[in-house]
């Protein structure tokens, strides 16, 4: 058994090797001088690599959501980073249903009153709010001020 697993590792290391090579022959052969005679749009090079990278996000995303389910706390953080993004660049409609998917794993996690859940709620209602939606954000400063007040009486 170990014979085919060393085996399997040596051709891994061998396609890995040829496409290394081929890649620096890539770059080490193109013409830089054609390219920068153009005037490019750095931000928009930026921009674009900034779009496959969340692409890789959400395609990580997609298949932690399939390996975990909807609902496991392994989500946390690439959840919350994502409605973060989203949020930075100015996209509400974006990070509101993140923000939510948070608070709803946290919910299960913790329970309805945790403290833990104060500041998703309050990024929720603030992304609520943006996109005009201020019933469900009153509603999320209701249980705000009720997660508060308990969290006020245990300490």
């Amino acid at each position: 058994m170990n014979h085919k697993k060393y085996a399997a590792y040596a051709v891994v290391f061998v396609v890995l090797a040829v496409l290394v090579y081929l890649q620096f022959r890539t770059w080490r052969d193109f013409d830089w001088a054609r390219l920068f005679q153009y005037r490019l749009n750095w931000r928009h090079i930026l921009h674009g690599i900034g779009y496959i990278y969340l692409a890789y996000f959400l395609r990580a995303l997609r298949t932690e959501e399939a390996l975990h389910g909807n609902d496991s706390m392994i989500l946390v953080p690439l959840v919350g980073e994502l409605s973060y993004l989203y949020d930075g660049w100015g996209k509400p409609d974006k990070a509101e249903p993140y923000y939510h998917q948070a608070v709803t794993i946290i919910e299960k996690q913790y329970g309805d009153s945790s403290p833990v859940l104060e500041s998703l709620l309050t990024k929720d209602a603030a992304e609520l709010r943006t996109l005009g939606k201020s019933d469900e954000a009153d509603a999320l400063d209701k249980r705000l001020a009720t997660i508060r007040a308990a969290t006020m009486k245990t300490n």
